[in-house]
Parts: C-alpha cells; structure tokens; sequence
C-alpha cells in the first residue's frame, strides 16, 4: 500500500508537472501576443502622430510658398508696370513723370511692406532698391534691377519647390520603413 500511494502520489506529481508543461507555453505565448499586440499599437500610434504632423507641416509649407508666390508676383507686376510707364514717359518732363507715377510708387512701397514677411532678404533688398531706382525714374536701372530680382525670385521659389520635394520623399521613406518594421515585428 505505501508503494501505492508513492505511485499515486508520483502520478499526481506527474500529471501537475504535466499541465505545467502544457500551460506555460500557451500562458507565455498569451503573454508575449498582448505585449507584441500592444507595442504594435504604440508604434501605429506613434507612426499616426509623426503622419498627422508631416501632413501639418507639409500644409503650412504650401500656404506660405503661395504667399511667397503671391507676393513676388505683386511685387514684381507693379515694378513691371512702373517700368512701362518709365519707358514710355520718354521726352516727359520729370515733374510731369513724378506727379502721374507717384501713386504707383507709393502703392508698390505699401506692397514691400506688406509682404516683407514673406520675402527673403535678398529679394527684398533687392525690391526696395528698383522702388528707389524708380522713384528716381532711372528707366535702364530700373529694367536691370527687376530682371535681377525676377531671376532672384524665380531662383528662390524653384529651390523652396526641391526642397520641399526632397523633404516629402525623405519622410516618405521614413514612414514606409517604419510601417515595414511594424509590421515584420507583427509577423515574427
């Protein structure tokens, strides 16, 4: 009988051995699917945030090259239109000139500063040099300085356009390679 209840008692030992055995595995796997379940989830999160403010950034970055845009190009039509009127003022007296344009000065002053913001520096100090020139009615000054500037402009928002371009495939490929390893830690 004690060789019975050794046996028994070995077989109970045997049997709890044997649901552990079997248990621990499906607790660990249970255990490591919600922790990887849950690191996947922080990271989509997280790739969710980084996709939100690339596309916040990337809004903001459109509205100002438009404003940029916008103001060059009223910068740069009312220089255009002071020049044509230099151009044809030809054997006009000077005083004559003046009193006609004096608007078109000051409105082409009021438009430097209004977008000065929106102006590099180099674009606008070039911009209140031909309001000089043109104030001062130099028609060949004038006409040099605003093909300057409209090369400075055209230079400068070509080269906002690569970078921006640059930056978008750049975080592009960074969200891409993120969602790839979320998703190979989601398959392993």
């Amino acid at each position: 009988m004690g060789t019975n209840q050794d046996s028994g008692g070995g077989s109970i030992a045997s049997r709890s051995w044997q649901l552990i055995v079997l248990l621990v595995p499906i607790l660990l796997t249970t255990w490591l699917s919600f922790r990887t379940s849950a690191m996947q989830a922080v990271a989509n999160q997280q790739l969710e945030k980084q996709n939100q403010l690339f596309s916040q950034q990337l809004q903001l970055s459109e509205e100002l090259y438009k404003r940029r845009f916008d103001a060059y190009e009223k910068v740069y039509t009312k220089l255009v239109e002071i020049d044509e009127k230099l151009q044809v003022r030809g054997d006009a007296q000077q005083a004559e000139w003046n009193r006609v344009n004096a608007d078109g000065i000051t409105q082409l002053n009021q438009l430097l500063d209004v977008n000065k913001l929106h102006m590099s520096d180099k674009v606008k100090t070039l911009a209140e040099s031909a309001w000089q020139v043109g104030a001062n009615g130099d028609a060949e000054q004038l006409s040099q300085t605003i093909a300057q500037l409209e090369t400075r402009m055209k230079s400068e928002l070509d080269l906002w356009m690569l970078q921006k371009e640059e930056e978008e495939r750049t975080a592009a490929n960074v969200s891409k390679q993120k969602k790839q390893r979320v998703a190979g830690r989601s398959v392993q």
